[in-house]
């Protein structure tokens, strides 16, 4: 069904979900009433509607603060059809990681741009950040929003485990790597990307200088691999082989087995090292 609407100049994009209301009623249940509205939206150009559980349609929103419709580990499809699509140039969604960005295509021949998102057990404040081109002018339409849990109470549990954290890891900003940020100060420390790559940056030439350890002396192991070869190009023989030989030595094309042994790099330490290099691009990059 969907759950929240905008209406633009150029587009309109919807947001729908399956099997919300059960995840809204839950989630109800372990927030105050007070907070349990106080979630907002808001958009820099358009006007939104959300979904109303009491009517079962879309209205359209009065004030930013209201019921949350996004939560914690559900899939959320995400269609931007635009109205004059010859006009609208290379539309995209923008997000600081890869893989958001990796989930929305765009079909030209509709003017249709479209994905999906799951934000896992990241909670706080969110956004989508559309962004195309039109009469040889950039534009950029900002919907903010905040992602819900269903598990626990947001301003007071999440809050305390997110302290905990950083008693125990001053300065370590996790927000940086997650779909969403959060808006409150926990204890002294902001929650800033600038103190998240201060952290990072004294790791930065470590993290190079182990990489390049691994890429001119990778992890290798010895492992027996089988070919087949005609009987003058075999290099060595065992009995077997010259016992084979002397069974078929009048089919000059027939090939022999042997098994011969050598270093191979594909371990899973190598393996993993890849993973983490792909992944850490598809971050920061």
């Amino acid at each position: 069904m969907q759950i929240l609407k905008v209406d633009h100049t150029d587009f309109t994009l919807v947001i729908e979900c399956n099997n919300l209301e059960s995840t809204f009623n839950k989630a109800q249940k372990k927030q105050g009433v007070e907070i349990f509205k106080a979630t907002y939206y808001s958009v820099n150009e358009g006007d939104i509607s959300i979904y109303n559980f009491a009517s079962r349609q879309l209205e359209k929103l009065v004030v930013n603060k209201t019921h949350p419709l996004i939560f914690e580990n559900k899939d959320y499809f995400v269609g931007i059809t635009f109205k004059n699509k010859t006009a609208i140039k290379t539309p995209y969604i923008y997000s600081k990681l890869k893989e958001v960005e990796e989930k929305f295509f765009y079909r030209e021949e509709l003017g249709f741009l479209a994905g999906t998102v799951n934000y896992g057990n990241d909670l706080g404040k969110s956004n989508l950040v559309l962004r195309f081109a039109k009469d040889n002018s950039f534009h950029e339409i900002n919907l903010e929003f905040e992602v819900f849990p269903t598990k626990l109470n947001y301003k007071s549990d999440y809050e305390k485990i997110v302290s905990d954290i950083e008693k125990e890891y001053p300065y370590l900003v996790l927000d940086f790597l997650k779909k969403t940020y959060t808006s409150f100060k926990t204890g002294s420390t902001p929650n800033t990307d600038l103190i998240w790559w201060q952290v990072f940056g004294g790791l930065y030439a470590d993290f190079l200088h182990s990489s390049k350890f691994i890429l001119n002396k990778p992890h290798s192991r010895i492992i027996r691999q089988t070919k087949y070869s005609k009987a003058d190009r075999i290099q060595k023989w065992t009995t077997a082989l010259e016992e084979e030989y002397s069974q078929f030595k009048s089919f000059p094309n027939k090939n022999y087995r042997s098994e011969y042994k050598t270093l191979s790099t594909n371990t899973p330490e190598n393996r993993f090292f890849k993973h983490a290099v792909i992944q850490t691009k598809k971050i920061l990059c």
